[in-house]
């Protein structure tokens, strides 16, 4: 039997409504929010 390398390709999105002061600040919140887990991404099939 041999190895072989598969990628695979996964692509999540979910839009998120913040206060902000302007769209970068916006983002940055955003950006936060995903990486202290508070925010997670969806599969597109999912509600």
């Amino acid at each position: 039997m041999k190895y072989y390398k598969v990628t695979v390709k996964e692509t999540l999105a979910r839009t998120v409504t913040v206060k902000a002061e302007s769209e970068d600040d916006a983002h940055e919140k955003v950006e936060r929010m995903y990486y202290d887990e508070k925010v997670v991404p969806i599969s597109s099939g999912t509600s």
